[in-house]
């Protein structure tokens, strides 16, 4: 999955460390404040998390049922394990787990890490339940609970990371949303009408790239 997301952004110009801070639109550009500059462009395409791209449009319309979308916030664990420590066939459990996993992923499986990183993604209820409690407390939690899935197998190190829109409590069913001539939305919360999984994920996220940029082409 790593290679396809590499494949989506070949031959794009990257700028890191800066942040988006406004998007206004002008007679045949839209342009892009940061805060470091500013940016101007015959289309954008934005992929943030729907709150943050809100902000970013301000004022501009956009459907009221779009606006309507809510995430919900989501510990992850990521945790280095001994090597060899498989994760299911391909990398990803997210069935028949303990209490309060959504799921586990092993990312050097998936070919996003060279060493078994495993990303542990906690569900909606439980990320609400220990949201207040301290980080060590809460890692320690998400430990005992991946355990139930790699039993036995040494653990080098820990990080607890806090998603606030880790997960979208609902979807768009269309790939993509095109705002007006100039600005389009993507990103995993906008899925084909015939999803058969009916939730974000990678994939969701990699076809509402390709969907789009057919349409901007």
């Amino acid at each position: 999955m790593n290679a396809l997301a590499k494949r989506l952004a070949d031959g794009l110009t990257v700028h890191l460390n800066e942040r988006a801070e406004e998007v206004t639109i002008g007679d045949d550009k839209v342009s892009v404040q940061t805060d470091v500059t500013t940016r101007h462009y015959d289309r954008l395409l934005i992929t943030s998390p729907l709150p943050q791209t809100f902000e970013l449009l301000g004022e501009l319309p956009v459907d009221a049922a779009l606006r309507e979308l809510t995430y919900a916030p989501t510990f992850v664990g990521l945790f280095e394990v001994a090597s060899g420590t498989m994760i299911g066939e391909d990398g990803i459990l997210d069935a028949e787990l303990a209490s309060g996993l959504l799921k586990v992923i092993n990312n050097r499986q998936k070919g996003i890490s060279a060493t078994e990183i495993v990303s542990v993604y906690m569900d909606e209820s439980w990320s609400e339940d220990w949201y207040e409690r301290p980080d060590e407390e809460t890692l320690q939690e998400i430990e005992r609970l991946l355990t139930t899935v790699t039993g036995t197998a040494a653990i080098q190190s820990r990080q607890l990371k806090r998603w606030r829109y880790a997960q979208a409590t609902d979807v768009w069913p269309e790939p993509f949303y095109q705002v007006n001539d100039q600005i389009y939305l993507a990103g995993d919360v906008f899925l084909e009408p015939d999803d058969a999984a009916g939730r974000t994920r990678f994939e969701s996220a990699y076809v509402s790239g390709l969907r789009v940029a057919e349409a901007i082409r």
